[in-house]
């Protein structure tokens, strides 16, 4: 089941809300950058913990956002995105987590009584996530 946003989380750095895309932006650099040193390292993680009132539970849970790392001719420019994956748009188009994830449960439909709720978990399969925040493969 979905959390309440818990207040310790803003004290970890690693569940701070990362919600904002960033485009282009020249990193500063200490000391100096080899200029023989070229090419992009992209990593990327969760960005993103809280939708509407829900908190994802886990730190592999959040909405993933991959960072990318250009590094050309002694400078270092960062890339943000978020992967706009089918589980995040369901997820923001409710304002709620309704696709689970590893460690958080999705919040049942409001709409439906506690009887329609029951049969739910009867009749239906768990849906399946497409957040791919742990790891990149070039395919």
């Amino acid at each position: 089941m979905a959390t309440k946003k818990p207040d310790k989380r803003q004290q970890c750095t690693g569940f701070i809300k990362n919600s904002e895309e960033i485009n282009s932006t020249e990193c500063l650099i200490k000391g100096c950058m080899p200029t023989w040193l070229n090419g992009d390292v992209v990593r990327n993680g969760p960005g993103e913990f809280d939708i509407g009132p829900d908190t994802f539970d886990h730190w592999f849970d959040g909405h993933a956002i991959l960072h990318r790392f250009s590094i050309a001719n002694g400078k270092v420019v960062y890339n943000s995105k978020f992967q706009k994956s089918k589980t995040y748009q369901k997820n923001h188009e409710h304002s709620r987590i309704v696709i689970g994830e590893f460690a958080t449960a999705s919040r049942p439909d409001p709409c439906k009584n506690i009887f329609q709720r029951v049969a739910t978990k009867f009749t239906q399969s768990k849906p399946e996530s497409d957040n791919a925040n742990v790891n990149i493969a070039k395919l």
